[in-house]
């Protein structure tokens, strides 16, 4: 049976660790999100040209698909292409999340930033049984084709620390924790579903230390290590902060053109909160060497012996958990060359020792 979509957000501190869905069928996505994209294509021309009100449109599958959305490309006869994301009917029921990316692509534009007109959002099961969006497509490439070396260059990622800081101090909102995408469909303005920032930082919080240990991913004695920081930390982290985040600000999301940022995408997992978060979790994407240049263009790093040093270390090890765990369910092997899902762990707890550490002052900026 369908999950419901927004039910499922507002309990969930991660939705691919959280969901409440067979591991299996979560394991089985990649190949029948492709199976469902080829089915999809000729359906979707239809209603577009409907939409659109041309004799025809051309809908094919994108190359990359997404976990939890489908994604086609959608040419028009004056050559022009666009993107359509359709929701995954047999997995959500009511999925509503597409108006958070017609609403904040709106308001990036509104405060000059980079953002991709979304012309249409339907979740109406009397048009399709899914819900859907039409959007431009992205100028210049993502950063996730990208090589190595590009990232690696200074450039790159102080951009993109620019860019976050701007986000962070250009849209502010109500509440905390995931959007609420009901209420921007009911027009009541873009707002978090928790009251209180804490309600999502530590949302699943016990649930994900007990998996882990079962998991292998943590030894008990740590688990038990990390629980003081936590309760420690949650002082400070229980204070709202009302910040618009990314909530997924990995390579993917972020497409650049002349070396600049030029899109956002993909606003499905946005939160209210605090920015430190959405630092950590862009931090989680890549090695520590990259870390200096975003920092600079983001203004600064989180110092160690303080609230925010411990708060940035606490998120890093938070997400880290939640996004092994993650992999695990989905079943994704860890990838010969590059760290396992336990020395994630054990990294991330290296960086949440360091960050209680005064005379690791500079922690980050000599990563």
């Amino acid at each position: 049976m369908p999950v419901d979509a927004a039910l499922a957000r507002r309990q969930s501190f991660y939705l691919k660790t959280d969901i409440a869905v067979d591991d299996g069928e979560l394991q089985g996505l990649p190949v029948s999100n492709r199976a469902e994209a080829e089915r999809r294509s000729d359906e979707l021309a239809a209603l577009l040209a409907r939409y659109l009100a041309l004799s025809h449109v051309i809908v094919s599958p994108a190359q990359q698909q997404g976990t939890f959305h489908l994604v086609h490309e959608c040419r028009l006869p004056d050559g022009q292409t666009l993107i359509i994301r359709s929701s995954l009917d047999t997995l959500f029921s009511a999925d509503t999340s597409f108006y958070a990316d017609q609403d904040i692509q709106q308001r990036l534009s509104v405060v000059g930033l980079p953002a991709v007109a979304v012309h249409a959002v339907n979740c109406q099961a009397s048009v399709a049984p899914y819900a859907w969006m039409l959007m431009n497509k992205a100028p210049g490439q993502s950063m996730a084709a990208l090589s190595d070396a590009t990232l690696d260059a200074p450039f790159a990622m102080q951009r993109l620390g620019q860019i976050m800081k701007l986000l962070h101090g250009r849209i502010t909102a109500l509440g905390c924790g995931p959007v609420d995408c009901m209420a921007l469909a009911a027009g009541d303005g873009l707002r978090g579903v928790h009251a209180e920032w804490r309600d999502f930082a530590f949302c699943r919080w016990d649930d994900h230390c007990r998996r882990a240990v079962t998991g292998g991913l943590l030894h008990a004695h740590e688990a038990a290590e990390i629980q003081s920081w936590a309760r420690t930390a949650e002082a400070d982290i229980a204070a709202p902060g009302q910040s618009l985040l990314h909530g997924d600000p990995g390579n993917p999301n972020f497409f650049m053109h002349d070396d600049q940022i030029c899109a956002l995408l993909d606003w499905e997992d946005a939160v209210i909160g605090d920015p430190l978060y959405d630092v950590a979790f862009w931090a989680t994407f890549h090695p520590r060497r990259r870390w200096h240049a975003f920092f600079a263009g983001y203004g600064g790093a989180p110092v160690a012996a303080t609230a925010a040093g411990l708060r940035f270390a606490f998120y890093f090890l938070r997400i880290t958990l939640a996004k092994v765990l993650h992999r695990q369910r989905f079943g994704y092997y860890d990838q010969p060359g590059r760290p396992s899902g336990r020395q994630r762990v054990e990294d991330a707890i290296g960086i949440l020792r360091e960050a209680v550490n005064p005379a690791q002052a500079d922690w980050l900026r000599l990563a």
